[in-house]
Formats: C-alpha cells, sequence, structure tokens
C-alpha cells in the first residue's frame, strides 16, 4: 500500500535523486502510533526526535510544524502509524556535508501494524540473530537511517519464524532486537541492555525507564549478555507501534512471568 505523504509539508510520493538520505542514509527517523487520529505519546517522540537530529547535526523540526502535518494526515481521527523522516537534503557527490543545509522532512501515513494480538497477550518466541549489530559510539542511541544489519536480521525473523530476533555486538553483548528494545528481569529487578555503542534509544524504553524511576521501582541499565538472559525471571521487547511482547521461549529457555511487562503495559496505559 502506498502511504499517504507530505514532503516539506506538501503532498509527495518522492524525493529528490540527490538527497543524502538517500546516498548515505544521512538523516533521522521515528515511528509512531496513532489512535483515533491522536499521536500516542508525542511529547516523549519528540524528545527523542529531537536528540536524534542533534546528535547528528541536523536542523530539528519545530513540533508544532510536525503537529500541524500529522493532523492533516490523520484529519479523519483513524488509526494508524506515523513515520516521520529527516533528512540532511540534496547535496553533491561525497560524504563532506553540505555548508548550508535545507533538509528534507517526510511525513508518512501507514495502516496500523498487522502484529497478531496473541504476541501482546501470549507472548512470543524469539531467538538469537546471526547478524551482528554494528558498534558505533557516534551513532549509539540515534534511530539513524543506516539500518542494514537490521533488515539482514529481520530476514533471518522470517526464515526461522521468530516474531522477533535479539541482536549482539561482535563481542557478544546483547543490545536489542531486531525493531524492538528489551527487559529483563533479574533477581526481581527490571534491567534494559545499556545503550554504549550500538542501539536504540527507543521511546517506549524512555517511557517505561521514567515510570520505574517515577513509581520507585527498581530498574537500571546495564551490560547483558546470553549467560544473563538465562537467569532471567521474565523477558520483553517493546517499541511505539507493538507496545510490549512478553517473551516466553529464546534458544530453549522457556520464560513463565509477564509481571513486569504487565506492570509497564499498564504505565505506559496510563501515561498515553
Amino acid at each position: 500500500m502506498t502511504p499517504a505523504a507530505l514532503r516539506n509539508g506538501e503532498p509527495a510520493d518522492a524525493i529528490a535523486v540527490t538527497d543524502r538520505g538517500l546516498h548515505y542514509g544521512d538523516g533521522v527517523f521515528r515511528t509512531l502510533r496513532v489512535s483515533g487520529g491522536r499521536v500516542i505519546a508525542w511529547d516523549a517522540q519528540m524528545a527523542r526526535l529531537d536528540a536524534d537530529c542533534r546528535q547528528l547535526g541536523l536542523p530539528v523540526p519545530p513540533p508544532a510544524t510536525l503537529a500541524d502535518e500529522t493532523a492533516r494526515l490523520f484529519a479523519d481521527g483513524g488509526d494508524g502509524t506515523l513515520k516521520i523522516v529527516v533528512t540532511r537534503g540534496s547535496g553533491g557527490r561525497g560524504y563532506t556535508p553540505p555548508g548550508t543545509v535545507e533538509p528534507t522532512r517526510l511525513l508518512l501515513r501507514y495502516p496500523p501494524p498487522a502484529h497478531p494480538a496473541s504476541h501482546a497477550e501470549e507472548g512470543i518466541e524469539a531467538g538469537y540473530c546471526t547478524t551482528p549489530l554494528a558498534v558505533s559510539p557516534a551513532l549509539a542511541g540515534a534511530k539513524h537511517l543506516n539500518r542494514l544489519e537490521h533488515v539482514l536480521a529481520r530476514a533471518e525473523c522470517r526464515d526461522n519464524g521468530w516474531p522477533e530476533g535479539l541482536m549482539r555486538t561482535p563481542d557478544g553483548r546483547v543490545v536489542c532486537g531486531t525493531m524492538s528494545n528489551l527487559f529483563a528481569v533479574l533477581a526481581g529487578e527490571l534491567v534494559t541492555p545499556a545503550i554504549e555503542d550500538a542501539g536504540v534509544r527507543g521511546a517506549t524504553r524512555t517511557r517505561i525507564l521514567d515510570a520505574c524511576a517515577a513509581a520507585g521501582r527498581p530498574c537500571r541499565e546495564a551490560v547483558l549478555r546470553a549467560a544473563d538472559l538465562e537467569d532471567a525471571e521474565e523477558l520483553f521487547v517493546c517499541n511505539s507501534a507493538m507496545e510490549i511482547w512478553p517473551v516466553r521461549a529464546l534458544a530453549g529457555r522457556r520464560y513463565a512471568g509477564d509481571e513486569a511487562a504487565r506492570w509497564c503495559r499498564r504505565r505506559l496505559e496510563d501515561s498515553a
């Protein structure tokens, strides 16, 4: 399905062939869930978009402009998925960014995700992808447009029949899912992989960390490896489109608990 789209505020179905987002992945994006025409967790998403743009030295789109364009795309009050893309705009051949930046701003409306409801209600089986997660301290945390390792890892999920797969750095640190952030319960404490030199600081991940801090629930970031997940009482993955999926099985290990997943889901609903 071709999405409804706005490019710099105007209806469009294409970008310039010289756009640096196309040539070099020189840009960032965010994926937002929309329910009844209302974007879920708008402020959290804008905060992450702002941080990502600043990390890459991109002009930050005014939130008021993005809100106006979003309202135009969802004027019917429907449900869907909103993708916001910001690139550095067009430039000549070569990696060096242009001295004067005229960014490209794309807003695209897609249908809601077609994930089975059972993934959230009953949980999923996951596996470890063999595609390594790229390590780059300069890019870690940002949801930039260079996502080829995730494309390859998603193909592994498809081939293995996994709704989601976990990705590791070359030295074996478990950082995230192919399209999600990861949380584990270790000795009763909620833990999420540290985003040091790889991975994305997802908006839902941030909201869960904030909710735990506000409620006084123990939660921390740490380096995690497969052995740590073997010892976990509970695992779940999350992103803004699917929210939370409990992991019931991973590499032969089964997990029965879902208390933390249910608690976090309630907090996300309260703060939406």
